[in-house]
């Protein structure tokens, strides 16, 4: 799980309608699942959170609620070590609307989706980031461990052809072109089997099966496999033990 903590100092000395406008961007981040967002204790004590009910209104209220419904931190943190000493990790980032009278290094100082977009690119594991480039999907423990021996020019290369396939616009998000992804079904599967095709820095194919908005990710292999034909058996079997 990733943090990110509300930073008093980053939205209490706002006037309330520039505090408004910068709780309406926050609120609009479609965050991930993994992701947990935080409050200090005096985030509900401020002037402008009191004005929120003072000045009632559906919109007001709806802001209310966003800052209620963050996480508690019995810790304010104040300083970037404040947070890597919490979460143990410097992977972590900060909520707030005007920073600049704090000490925040910039790419951690989310303020709205784009920024909050930029953040998790950088901290993320490069499978966390194949997760947010890939969507919802399945992968086989075979799958994982070879991902991870990899070198990361070879993960960032699966993480950028697979985000260049998405962006093609096709008839679903991995659908085969023989360019980018290949359709290797063989006559005897009982489902799809598609090879996604990198070529440097070394030459690799990643198999997998899509269906119903999710990606079964069986294996990676490299593309001087003697027997590539028993290869994707192989993968195939893989793949249709995991759906």
């Amino acid at each position: 799980m990733r943090h990110l903590f509300l930073i008093d100092g980053a939205i209490d000395h706002l006037n309330f309608e520039d505090y408004k406008m910068g709780l309406m961007e926050l609120t609009a981040i479609d965050r991930m699942e993994k992701d947990q967002f935080n409050k200090s204790p005096n985030a509900i004590n401020s002037l402008n959170y009191a004005n929120l009910y003072q000045q009632y209104s559906q919109e007001n209220q709806v802001l209310a609620m966003f800052v209620e419904q963050l996480s508690t931190c019995e810790q304010t943190i104040i300083t970037e070590e404040d947070a890597n000493k919490f979460c143990g990790s410097n992977i972590n980032g900060f909520l707030g609307i005007d920073f600049s009278e704090t000490t925040f290094s910039e790419i951690k100082s989310v303020t709205n989706q784009l920024s909050y977009e930029q953040w998790s690119i950088l901290h993320s594991t490069p499978l966390e980031r194949l997760d947010e480039v890939i969507g919802e999907n399945n992968k086989s423990g075979s799958f994982i461990k070879e991902f991870l021996e990899l070198s990361d020019e070879s993960q960032i290369s699966i993480i950028e052809l697979f985000e260049r396939a998405r962006g093609r616009n096709s008839q679903t998000p991995f659908y085969p072109d023989t360019k980018i992804i290949k359709d290797v079904t063989q006559e005897n599967f009982k489902i799809h089997v598609r090879e996604l095709r990198i070529y440097t820095p070394v030459a690799l194919r990643v198999y997998f099966h899509e269906a119903n908005d999710t990606v079964y990710l069986g294996g990676i292999s490299f593309k001087s496999t003697k027997n590539q034909s028993q290869a994707i058996r192989s993968m195939y079997q893989r793949i249709i033990t995991h759906i």
